[in-house]
């Protein structure tokens, strides 16, 4: 899934910069502290972003995925009329 290829890439960009991670580490910290209406709010937001996103894309695999069977069933009755043809 092209979804999980997106965490795959943050999730390897993070120990090869440890000081970025430690910043935004430190923002969350500071911003639970702070605001912490905020920042539940505002992970609340983007944990309903990822699941349209999850949905979306898990929808689209089994979409496209259909109208692949749907492309080869084509091509199988294509195949057997051309050769009922000859």
């Amino acid at each position: 899934m092209e979804y999980f290829s997106s965490y795959e890439a943050l999730f390897d960009y993070i120990p090869g910069n440890p000081l970025i991670g430690i910043v935004v580490l430190l923002f969350f910290a500071l911003l639970i502290y702070k605001k912490p209406k905020s920042f539940f709010s505002i992970l609340a937001g983007v944990l309903f972003i990822a699941v349209v996103f999850y949905f979306i894309f898990s929808l689209s695999d089994i979409g496209s995925a259909n109208k692949q069977k749907m492309i080869d069933k084509s091509d199988i009755r294509q195949e057997k009329y051309l050769l009922l043809i000859y």
